[in-house]
């Protein structure tokens, strides 16, 4: 049987994963900070933080060795330079298939281009995009800086059972957006929200997970992982909408006035 371990697997992305690889066959080792119910009973949860480095550590290395090691190793929660390091040490010599998710949030916006943006487009450099998008940066260049077998996953807005809804500002990953659509309250969004963004399921970066394990030539690759259509946030507020029973009004805020806010939207 194959032998999957995902770091920080108990969550809304790692659930999506779990739920295709347990199809595929895998037996599944999930690490998180808190247990999920919703998850198969066969599935081995593990409650640590890899925050507390020598305990996680020290687990994994004992849980590692129990198991013979592992065919994948899916690090969902790595944020920067330091987590992948981690990853990378506790596996360094086994041969284990290394996946990372990062963000396309990396890419360099420092001039106006054609989208989409392909996985070759260029990165942005330290401090372009803000403190978040430069720990992911910095992750990626480690990860690509090392020999072990590994690929680079990228996606965008990740759109799950659990997940908070919202993809603009002021409504991005806003608790109360589904009240206040049934409400009828007015959102406030940038450009009216014509705005092209793209989404993806927790479970179709299951599938890309899965296909990456199996497949050797991605080794060393970086991959967007975002629905193939782009969708307008206007759309996706009114699909929401209509969903839940609500109504969608629209305050249209500018640019100009997210960028004077400063609420790290630049």
């Amino acid at each position: 049987m194959k032998k999957m371990l995902l770091l920080g697997g108990t969550g809304i992305v790692g659930s999506g994963t779990i739920e295709k690889a347990l199809v595929d066959g895998y037996e599944i080792n999930a690490i998180g900070l808190e247990p999920n119910p919703n998850l198969s009973k066969s599935v081995n949860q593990h409650i640590y933080n890899r925050l507390n480095e020598g305990e996680f550590s020290n687990f994994i290395l004992q849980l590692t060795s129990e198991m013979g090691g592992w065919d994948v190793v899916f690090d969902v929660i790595g944020s920067q330079d330091k987590d992948a390091q981690q990853t990378c040490d506790l596996f360094r010599n086994s041969g284990t298939r290394l996946i990372f998710l990062s963000t396309t949030l990396v890419y360099s916006r420092t001039e106006k281009t054609n989208y989409p943006l392909p996985s070759t487009h260029p990165i942005a450099s330290l401090g372009e995009m803000g403190g978040y998008v430069d720990k992911k940066v910095r992750m990626e260049q480690y990860i690509q800086s090392q020999t072990l077998p590994w690929t680079i996953l990228r996606p965008y807005h990740i759109l799950g059972p659990h997940s908070l809804l919202g993809c603009i500002p002021d409504h991005n990953r806003d608790p109360e957006l589904i009240d206040r659509l049934k409400r009828g309250e007015a959102l406030s969004l940038c450009n009216g929200g014509d705005i092209n963004f793209n989404i993806v399921h927790p479970a179709d970066i299951g599938r890309a997970v899965l296909a990456i394990a199996n497949n050797p030539q991605t080794i060393h690759k970086t991959y967007n992982c975002v629905n193939p259509e782009p969708v307008s946030a206007r759309e996706y507020y009114a699909e929401i909408a209509r969903q839940v029973g609500g109504t969608l009004k629209i305050k249209s805020k500018s640019y100009q006035e997210i960028w004077d806010e400063h609420g790290g939207w630049e």
